[in-house]
This record gives structure tokens, sequence and C-alpha cells, in this order.
């Protein structure tokens, strides 16, 4: 941060942006940034913008009067009105949080997830929880053996996919291991009870955390220019931090000549490089890493090696010399 603002206050504007954007770069890669801990206290969501929205406070399934005489009406009474959803997604886990008008009921809503963005009702697409306190099962919906006019989320060839952890005190907060919830492009989140309270449909599209907008890989140059036999030293990041991670630095020479060398990152997935050139002209370098067989490679870094005036002057002398010997 700090070598970031001089360079902003010097005028380096195009150096104050590559510094802060590697530094968040760094962070939006943390595993849980905003250190969401399920237990059902709302502190950390206070910021956040809900996904669902119910400032009516009114019942979705209308007026109390139409209950009265139905068997339905002490159900009724068990629930209370949603007020809000929210959603956050971290490298590894999904994390809703539900908040009523008044304490969490004690009989819960379940939730549907939908992973197709349709609610095309295909198998493998949609995610039950029938909520309750403690761990939750999480299932993985079939529809192959929906019967007309009654379906059973949790049927026979539904599938039991995990675990959720859900707390409930001020508010219900459960945690959704991503691992679970196959091929992640979008969420659509339905909340409901069985016959009547329907809350949704909530659309949330996924942010891909494992991806920044420059590269996996950041290799960076101080300067654009050095002096030949000069020691210089290239910084990189990995996004997201790996440690102890093998980076393949590739250079490539004015000659054309290809010089490869290996670095170790740090505990902060920060990796750094030292060379010295002796040839000079205009030298690149890009860095690549394989993790989890698949190849990452940054994008080039140029930079020019110059000769010293000074040595052009010795060598313009040196060659008059030879001349004079000849002749």
């Amino acid at each position: 941060m700090s070598i970031g603002y001089t360079q902003y206050r010097e005028g380096k504007y195009t150096d104050a942006n590559k510094t802060i954007s590697q530094l968040l770069g760094f962070f939006k890669c943390i595993p849980n940034p905003l250190n969401i801990i399920v237990d059902g206290d709302d502190a950390e969501w206070r910021t956040m913008n809900p996904i669902y929205l119910n400032p009516s406070q009114i019942p979705l399934w209308g007026p109390e009067e139409i209950w009265l005489n139905t068997s339905h009406f002490n159900d009724m009474k068990k629930w209370v009105t949603l007020k809000q959803s929210m959603l956050l997604m971290t490298l590894n886990y999904l994390y809703i949080m539900l908040e009523f008008y008044g304490r969490p009921p004690k009989w819960l809503p379940m939730i549907d997830i939908d992973t197709s963005g349709e609610w095309t009702h295909e198998d493998g697409k949609e995610f039950h929880i029938p909520l309750h306190r403690g761990l939750t099962d999480l299932w993985k919906v079939s529809y192959t053996s929906m019967k007309s006019g009654h379906f059973d989320p949790q049927n026979s060839n539904s599938t039991k996919v995990g675990s959720v952890e859900v707390k409930v005190d001020d508010v219900v907060k459960l945690r959704i291991p991503l691992k679970f919830l196959d091929n992640l492009r979008k969420i659509n989140l339905m909340i409901w009870y069985p016959w009547i309270a329907e809350w949704g449909d909530m659309e949330m599209n996924i942010v891909n955390w494992n991806t920044s907008p420059q590269s996996t890989l950041l290799v960076s140059a101080s300067s654009k220019k050095f002096l030949i036999g000069k020691n210089i030293t290239l910084p990189g990041f990995i996004y997201p931090a790996y440690a102890n991670a093998t980076v393949t630095l590739t250079y490539m020479m004015p000659n054309e000549t290809i010089l490869v060398k290996n670095v170790t990152s740090g505990a902060l997935g920060d990796f750094k490089d030292n060379i010295t050139p002796n040839i000079a002209g205009d030298w690149t370098v890009k860095a690549s890493l394989n993790l989890n067989n698949e190849e990452n490679i940054s994008t080039k870094v140029s930079f020019t090696i110059l000769i010293p005036i000074r040595k052009h002057i010795i060598s313009l002398n040196r060659w008059r010399r030879e001349i004079n010997k000849l002749i």
C-alpha cells in the first residue's frame, strides 16, 4: 500500500495501478475474506445487500382469515414471515443467511437450489435442504419418479450428497460446501413451506474467485530499462496464493537463446527471481505453473538491457588502438 501510494503521488499511475492490483488480487483469493462464521449472528452481513427483501411483512400465503377454518391454521401459527435473504460465496463454501420478522420459527422452512439457472427440473441440477438446527442433509433431487400432482424432493431416486451446517439464533445461517453443488454457474434459490409459503425465485450469478482480471500468475519488473551486468529482481504472485509451488521463469534473450529458471513461492504465493543479464538488447520473461494438472501462464514482461555510454567510448578507443597497430 505504501509503495502504491508513493507511486500515485509521484504521478506514476500505471505503476501504482499495477502495485495495488497485485495487492487486491491477493486479498481477493483469501478463502474466507469476510470472516463469515456460522454462529446465528448477523453482524458480518450488515453491510451486504440482500438478494431478497420483503418489506411488507405480509405472509405470502395471504391474510390469516383465509386459514381460520382450515386444518392448516395451527401449522400456520408456527411460521414467521421471511424478512430478507442473503448469499455469499467464497472459494469453498456457499453461505446463506435468512432473517425473519421476529425470532426464527421453531419449524424452519425448506430450501431448494437450482444450478441450471432455469428451474428445468433436470436430474442432478437441483438440490433440496430440509432445514433444521445442527447438521442438515443435502439432497440431489431426482425427477424420474415424479407423480402427477405430487412431488417429493426426497424420493427414492434422490441422493443424499452430504451435510450442511445450520446455526439458529437471531438469524438462520447455513454453510454449504461447494464440492456438493456440481457445475456451479448460477444459483436460483427458493425458500418454502409445504403447500403454502414460497419466497423466491432468488437469482444469483456466480463469481469465479479462482481467476483474476489479469491471469493466474503475475510477474513484473520494476523498470523497463536496466544496465548490463547489474543484478535485477523480478517479483511475482500466484492467484490464489499457493505456498511452496514451483514456478518456472522462461527468459528469451536478445540472441533468441532461452534461459529457464525455477523458483519456489512463499507462504503468501509470492515469488521472485534474481538475474544478472550479460547481453544487451530486448529481453522477455514469462512465468508458468502447473497446478491440478492445469498449466497457468502469465503474460510476457519485456525489458531492455543497456550498455553504459562509457563502455562505448572505451570500446571505440580500443578499436582505434588496434587500427593504429595495423597501420
